[in-house]
């Protein structure tokens, strides 16, 4: 039996919503709510790999905020993960020499 609290990450899925995953595409993430970023969210990172910091803000729009963790600059973006309201933002970090290290 699954306990109450196990599976309340998933619970606030909106099931009118579509969450299937979409190729990422400049204006409908800059357009888009939380959700619409989240179905893009994978492909939105293989497409930002390599790219500067000004790159990434020109493809994906001002972030929502920027943080800084263990020395490492983030841009944050609101969204939510395909069916996890636990997972509600995508940070994309940068190396030493500018470029997108990783997003997780």
């Amino acid at each position: 039996m699954i306990s109450a609290a196990g599976c309340s990450k998933f619970l606030h899925k909106k099931p009118w919503r579509d969450y299937s995953k979409l190729p990422f595409n400049e204006q409908q993430w800059k357009n888009g709510d939380t959700i619409e970023r989240g179905r893009m969210r994978s492909d939105m990172i293989d497409q930002i790999k390599g790219k500067t910091r000004e790159e990434v803000i020109r493809m994906l729009g001002e972030p929502d905020k920027t943080t800084n963790v263990d020395g490492v600059d983030y841009l944050v973006y609101k969204t939510e993960h395909v069916g996890r309201t636990d997972l509600m933002e995508t940070l994309i970090g940068f190396d030493k020499n500018g470029k997108v290290m990783r997003g997780m």
